[in-house]
Formats: C-alpha cells, structure tokens, sequence
C-alpha cells in the first residue's frame, strides 16, 4: 500500500471518528495520517484539524503544540497564531494571548477576529482604552461586524461616553435588527441617557428575539419601580419568571413591588424563592429598605450550620 493511500485511509479513519464525537480518536488517526504526508500544505491542513479537536477537548497546550508546528512550517500562518491566542485564553495566560493575537495581526493588518478577540481579551483585563482602540480596528476591518459594534458601544458606556455608545449600537441594530443582545444594549443606553420610554421598547423587542434572556424583564422592572408604577411591574416579572424560573434577580424585584403594595405574603414567598436560588440576596434584604423588614422571615440557610 503506497503512502497517499495509507493517508487517506487514516483521514477517513479520523473523520468518521470526529462525526461521531470522538475527537480524540480522530486526532490519533489524524496524527497517523502525518507520518506518509509529504505535502506542505497537506501537513498544514491536518495540523490545523488536530489543533482543533484537541482544543474542543479542553487539550489546550497540545492544540498549541500542532499550532506550532504549523508555524514551524510557515511563520506567516496567521490563523495558527490566532488559534494559539484562542488556546491561551483558554488557559488563562493572558499575556501569551495577547501576544498571539498581535502576531496574527502583523502578518495579517486586517485579521478581523483577531482584533476583535483581542479587543475582549482587554475588557477582561480592564484594559477598556486598548479594548475599545481594538475594537474600533475590528469594524473597520469587517465594516459588518456588528458584535463588535455592539461590544464597542458596551465599552464607551462603560466610559461614560454615552453619545458614542449609542452611534455604535444604532450600527448593530441596522446591520442585524434580530440580535436580542444589540436591541437590549440598546435600551441600556438610552436609559444611560434618561430615555426612558424608548429603553422600554428595544427592551421588549430583546424580550421578542429572546425571552429567555432574563436582564431585559430586569431592566423594565427597574424602570417601572422608579416610575412607582408596581402592578404593571409585578405583570412583567410575572411574564419574565415563566421564561426564566430560576432567575434570582426576577423574584427579587417583584418581592420589591409586592412588598410596595403590601402584599406582604407574596413579597415573602418571592424573596425566599430568590434567596433560596442565590443565598447572597439575603445580605441585599437586610439593607433594602422595600424588604428589611421581612429578613427574619427570609431563609437563612447559614443560621442552621
């Protein structure tokens, strides 16, 4: 049997293993498969594949391993330095990751995901000036790119630039009207700038595309709350609690509004429903004026150890 002939039976071998869910089987086979490739780009071809399996796997530092040897092969491989980025991440070597991301990016100037990964690398670090020179980056490479838009306006509200903010989102919002996350952002922003009435109804069109996103009930509620307005508040919740039975966050507010109505047993029933699902409200009731005075009849799971 001549070598194509053994590479191409280990390929078949490891993707039959990958359509069953065997990564790890289909990166041996893959890795057999190397021993009789003779072609560059074929070896390129598998590395990447193996790359891929081992990191669907959690094996990150292996996934880095064939990654560097793609590399080894083609230092102008840009997608293997991002990749490798994309695997430190995973391991938490921030600085490796950045460092990665930036290779890919001098033998690629207009590498969209590697800015824009690059640029969320930053908001974990806090870095929020290089995150958003980052994401910036991102939409001009990819002028369509509207998670990053939407990612971009996060980070000038994050700043308090609010007018900025909402430019960005608008361009999300126009390039996919059905993301539920650009439509909730943008409610958070209009509320950031006192439009009220208007944050209300990108809320509900987030609530629409996906209500079992439970932040946008939350952020009606809050309105509604400040607004007094508490039977419409408890309708809400009461809409969002069907959709999403183990957010804390829902009981918790509509405890607030029944307790506002005094409808004390139900406010009751709400707020250890919340404490139960997150033991911390507890801490919150005590010092929340609607609920404090119930907090001896709240849960406290703490007082029986």
């Amino acid at each position: 049997m001549d070598s194509k002939t053994r590479m191409n039976n280990y390929i078949i071998m490891a993707e039959n293993f990958s359509a069953d869910g065997d990564n790890m089987e289909a990166a041996k086979c893959y890795e057999k498969s190397l021993h009789y490739t003779k072609n560059v780009e074929d070896l390129k071809a598998t590395y990447y594949k193996i790359a891929v399996l081992l990191d669907e796997i959690g094996l990150y530092s292996d996934a880095i391993e064939n990654y560097d040897s793609i590399i080894k092969l083609d230092e102008t491989e840009y997608v293997a330095y991002y990749g490798k980025a994309i695997a430190y991440e995973d391991l938490y070597n921030y600085k490796e990751a950045e460092k990665n991301y930036k290779l890919a990016i001098s033998y690629n100037e207009n590498y969209n995901k590697a800015y824009y990964y690059l640029a969320t690398l930053y908001d974990k670090m806090d870095e929020i000036d290089l995150a958003i020179e980052n994401y910036i980056k991102a939409v001009e490479s990819d002028d369509q790119d509207y998670t990053a838009y939407n990612d971009l306006a996060s980070a000038y509200e994050e700043v308090g630039q609010y007018d900025k903010a909402y430019e960005m989102v608008e361009k999300s919002v126009e390039i996919n009207p059905d993301n539920y996350k650009g439509q909730y952002n943008m409610g958070v922003i209009l509320g950031r700038l006192e439009k009220f009435d208007e944050a209300i109804v990108c809320y509900e069109k987030a609530i629409e595309l996906k209500p079992s996103f439970g932040y946008s009930f939350l952020n009606i509620s809050a309105i509604y709350l400040d607004r007094n307005q508490y039977k419409e508040t408890i309708e809400l919740l009461t809409r969002g609690i069907a959709y999403n039975k183990e957010d804390t966050n829902l009981y918790y507010n509509r405890a607030c509004a029944y307790a506002l109505l005094n409808r004390d047993k139900e406010a009751i029933i709400d707020m250890n429903k919340s404490i139960e699902l997150y033991p911390v409200q507890r801490e919150y009731a005590m010092k929340d004026d609607d609920l404090k005075r119930f907090f001896k009849e709240c849960k406290n799971d703490s007082s029986k150890n």
